[in-house]
């Protein structure tokens, strides 16, 4: 015997027992069904059937978009008050000395110039931390005099030595961030 769709008459193929109706004829059934969607209920400017659920405006989507004064937002206008009313001349820039501009500092640090410098003072001191003579440690190149005030010596080899993280934070706290010489980096590895 074979099975028949009830809505089109169409021969049901590869569907279960318990299924009445063929694929077409069932995606159509789910499409018009009363689940989630309203069906006979109109939209109040255009005329338009609503084919989703109803909404307190009872407007289709194009009525609701298009009206300026929905649901949310009724009898608003000129009642929202700016957040900065009042702020003139205090109004501070939530940008304000951030965004493209760099501190000089950090784009010299992450030049080419001073990444081959790192690089040889890692390799000219074998890659070891020179106070406590660990290898493999997570490495920082020390300048022995200031970075900040002593341009010229920024990238010479002979101004850096390789010191692990933990000494290297040990030093600075020691001997401060300005003015060192060779002098604190002696008595600090030899100590």
């Amino acid at each position: 015997m074979k099975r028949v769709c009830i809505d089109c008459g169409d021969i049901l193929k590869n569907r279960s027992k318990a299924t009445k109706r063929c694929r077409a004829c069932d995606i159509l059934r789910r499409n018009k069904s009363a689940r989630g969607r309203i069906i006979g209920v109109y939209c109040k400017k255009c005329g338009k059937e609503l084919s989703y659920k109803k909404t307190s405006s009872h407007l289709c989507r194009t009525c609701y978009v298009k009206n300026p004064f929905s649901a949310w937002n009724k009898g608003t206008k000129g009642i929202c008050v700016a957040w900065n009313k009042g702020l003139k001349g205090k109004q501070i820039p939530w940008n304000k000395n951030k965004g493209t501009k760099t501190p000089k500092d950090k784009l010299i640090k992450n030049s080419n110039d001073y990444k081959l410098w790192r690089e040889a003072i890692y390799k000219r001191d074998d890659y070891t931390c020179q106070k406590c003579k660990k290898r493999g440690n997570r490495l920082h190149p020390h300048h022995i005099k200031n970075f900040s005030s002593n341009k010229e010596l920024r990238f010479i080899i002979g101004n850096g030595i390789a010191l692990c993280e933990q000494h290297h934070k040990e030093f600075h706290k020691l001997f401060g961030r300005k003015n060192n010489n060779r002098t604190q980096i002696k008595k600090y590895i030899n100590a």
